[in-house]
């Protein structure tokens, strides 16, 4: 059964601050979830509050997102939060498989910390509550001789940033390919992208208009409008499964369209990894 208790032991909960909790590693994490309001409660808009979200594990960065982003990581499964609510997730109820929505939950036990860090903007006495769905159970799979192997996969969710001065096509080719990558979130800070080419090791795995991606999306339950409308989701595993990622091997290149000039373009990264490393 998975257990829903809040975390206790806050730290730094304060205006411009940055607050810490230690989360105990004695648990498979399946969700947290930030419940968060300012101004005695006049404000509950996560994104007013809030200005980064950080987990890390054994001192490696785990999550580095915006609640917005995090928002719409859910909103692209299919799950729109109530205000003031930002979840983050670790297994995936919208993988085809049990195993597949377990696969990445984040199994603390025998690791050495975990802390998550919230960032807050200058705002009125915010407030900040951590609910934790969780069980005792490990994650394994089942090899050919009927054995079983513990697995610990973690989706790492980290940002990368790429200015573009001008508009049209652009080649992005520092992306790192040392893990497998699920999904690609492309954030314009104005403007639109009309379209994204993606080539891998020298062969195109995509190529398709900003409305032909979110058309094919919609067909597995994907909401390619959930970061926005001038926003782009490439996800390698719209068959939801975790089977599917892009690995290339050799070289990444991804080729946005955009619309507009003097654009900083965010890239949020869903990339896994085996443990923590």
């Amino acid at each position: 059964m998975r257990l829903k208790t809040p975390l206790y032991g806050i730290q730094g909960v304060a205006s411009a601050s940055n607050a810490t909790l230690n989360i105990p590693c004695n648990a498979r994490i399946h969700q947290l979830t930030l419940f968060t309001s300012a101004n005695s409660g006049a404000i509950t808009d996560a994104t007013l509050i809030i200005d980064r979200i950080k987990l890390i594990v054994n001192g490696v960065l785990i999550r580095n997102v915006t609640p917005a982003q995090a928002i719409a990581v859910s909103k692209l499964n299919g799950v729109t939060p109530p205000a003031g609510v930002v979840p983050l997730w670790f297994s995936e109820p919208s993988r085809r498989t049990i195993i597949g929505e377990e696969t990445f939950a984040l199994d603390l036990k025998s690791q050495s910390s975990c802390t998550l860090e919230v960032t807050f903007k200058t705002v009125t006495a915010p407030v900040l509550n951590v609910m934790s769905v969780h069980d005792d159970g490990s994650t394994y799979v089942t090899n050919a001789d009927g054995s079983k192997t513990l697995i610990r996969t973690v989706m790492k969710q980290l940002p990368q940033t790429y200015v573009a001065g001008a508009s049209g096509v652009q080649d992005i080719t520092n992306m790192s390919i040392a893990k497998p990558i699920h999904r690609i979130h492309l954030i314009p800070s104005a403007g639109n992208i009309t379209r994204v080419e993606v080539l891998a090791d020298n062969v195109r795995v995509h190529d398709m208009s900003k409305s032909e991606n979110d058309a094919i999306l919609a067909f597995s339950g994907i909401d390619g409008t959930a970061f926005g409308a001038g926003a782009y989701s490439i996800c390698f595993d719209s068959d939801q499964q975790i089977t599917s990622p892009l690995i290339p091997t050799e070289s990444l290149v991804v080729r946005p369209v955009l619309d507009t000039a003097a654009v900083t373009l965010t890239m949020l990264i869903e990339a896994r990894t085996v443990g923590f490393a």
